[in-house]
């Protein structure tokens, strides 16, 4: 997938998500607040529900910005025809590399030492 569809479908993804949780808590709260308000009860102040909802969404871009960064920047090194190895950080290709290397023949070795 391409960044452009990449981002447009995560964009899509998070309006899908704020829509199915906006009328689900329109659901399961819209009878117990029209109960409330019918027995007198009084309404928090608009400007008190934004505040807090500013806050909620601030602390879900953070949260899910910090794991979409660290996911897109992980490098991947391809190795042969099927292996694939994950590096990140400081480390580059070449270390990648190298490490699959040791860790191949280490593998190899301990196969026939152990015959």
């Amino acid at each position: 997938m391409e960044q452009l569809e990449y981002d447009a479908f995560e964009i899509l993804f998070m309006a899908c998500m704020w829509v199915c949780v906006w009328w689900g808590a329109k659901d399961t709260q819209g009878k117990a607040v029209k109960e409330h308000v019918a027995r007198g009860g009084q309404l928090g102040t608009q400007a008190a529900a934004f505040g807090i909802g500013l806050a909620t969404l601030a602390d879900l871009v953070i949260v899910v910005g910090a794991a979409v960064t660290a996911y897109q920047h992980r490098k991947i090194a391809v190795i042969g025809p099927n292996d694939q190895i994950a590096y990140s950080g400081f480390a580059t290709k070449a270390d990648g590399k190298l490490r699959w290397r040791r860790l191949f023949l280490e593998a190899i070795s301990v196969l026939f030492d152990s015959h």
